[in-house]
């Protein structure tokens, strides 16, 4: 935090003609640049990604993707599948981003289960306490071992850079499904149906380009699943094969069965935390 602090301030005190942009490429440091509250000369301009903080000062710009929205169709698509015992593996406890994506699978789950009546699992296990375990790829092979061991069908991992070792354990097996979670996964796993794709990396883009245009503005702004330039549901060409039933549906089907009700639960979850 210190050496954060002081670059911010280093930024703030360096005279500059020209504009200037100090970008903040992680949430990590949201509450630290909340205490500090720096003001900036009319030509700098901040911005930070993934915050949801909305309080930021008129020279700061942030946005958050969110996870909830597609999270919850994840949900009511995989709860058509049977699996009974599902888990989710997650770098750390109580993080703000990893929250969007948990509650909105819970979510969906729930009540697509509760339209079938069949009971079901969906049971949270941690890599560490810390931001230490999204690089815990050892410790995420032998966890997703003990999982499937102990009968787990559907995997969600929400490990960043330690669902290395998730991929490499389940790539070993043919009878487990994972859900893809930022990224397409179908290449590097045996089974994923769906996956979540959140293309931060077009949106960074679009943001530095409006500052190099002199356009970028200052406040806060959440894109949800309606954003398809933010985020993005690849369901696998293979995917039809885990259904339960026998309905020559396809999973794109039911994604249009549910799109609408998953946009209306990603509105009211966000209009409960802001």
């Amino acid at each position: 935090a210190d050496d954060f602090k002081s670059k911010v301030n280093l930024f703030v005190e360096t005279k500059s003609s020209s504009p200037a942009l100090l970008v903040v490429a992680t949430n990590d440091y949201e509450r630290v640049l909340q205490q500090m509250s720096p003001q900036l000369d009319k030509n700098k301009q901040i911005m930070i990604f993934e915050s949801r903080y909305q309080g930021w000062g008129p020279a700061i710009t942030s946005f958050n993707i969110s996870t909830y929205g597609l999270s919850y169709l994840l949900g009511r698509l995989y709860a058509r599948t049977g699996c009974t015992r599902n888990a989710v593996i997650a770098a750390l406890p109580n993080d703000p981003k990893l929250e969007e994506a948990i509650v909105g699978l819970q979510d969906g789950l729930a009540k697509g289960y509760a339209d079938t009546g069949i009971d079901y699992a969906c049971d949270m296990f941690y890599l560490a306490e810390d931001a230490s375990g999204y690089a815990a790829s050892d410790s995420a092979f032998r966890l997703t071992a003990q999982l499937l061991d102990a009968g787990y069908q559907t995997l969600l991992p929400l490990a960043g850079g330690a669902n290395n070792g998730i991929y490499r354990y389940i790539r070993t097996t043919y009878n487990t499904l994972i859900i893809g979670m930022d990224i397409q996964i179908e290449d590097r796993v045996t089974f994923s149906p769906a996956s979540l794709v959140r293309h931060l990396d077009r949106k960074v883009y679009d943001y530095l380009d409006e500052w190099w245009l002199g356009q970028l503005k200052p406040g806060f702004t959440n894109y949800m699943m309606t954003d398809s330039i933010a985020t993005q549901l690849y369901i696998s060409p293979i995917a039809s094969f885990y259904m339960t039933s026998y309905e020559n549906r396809y999973w794109e089907d039911y994604v249009g069965d549910y799109w609408d009700e998953s946009v209306q639960a990603e509105k009211d979850y966000w209009s409960k935390i802001q």
